[in-house]
């Protein structure tokens, strides 16, 4: 029972831990169609609607940016 405990805590707290994530947004407007691009080109993994920040290589984050930008989005990252 103690050991189920332990796993259901840490399932609730990974489950609520933010994720790091980028996207391309006007607004509140998420691009998502232009985050899944920009994610690509910046060498990072799409997953939902979110390009995830730990998958982004060492200036990737600036190319993402750069790309949402060429496309008139902003970066949330």
């Amino acid at each position: 029972m103690h050991l189920f405990n332990i796993m259901l805590v840490a399932a609730t707290a990974a489950l609520m831990s933010p994720t790091l994530a980028c996207k391309c947004k006007s607004g509140s407007y998420n691009a998502v169609d232009a985050t899944r691009s920009c994610c690509g080109f910046a060498g990072g993994s799409f997953y939902l609607d979110d390009c995830t920040y730990t998958t982004l290589p060492s200036g990737g984050t600036n190319s993402f940016k750069d790309c949402c930008g060429r496309q008139s989005y902003a970066s949330d990252c």
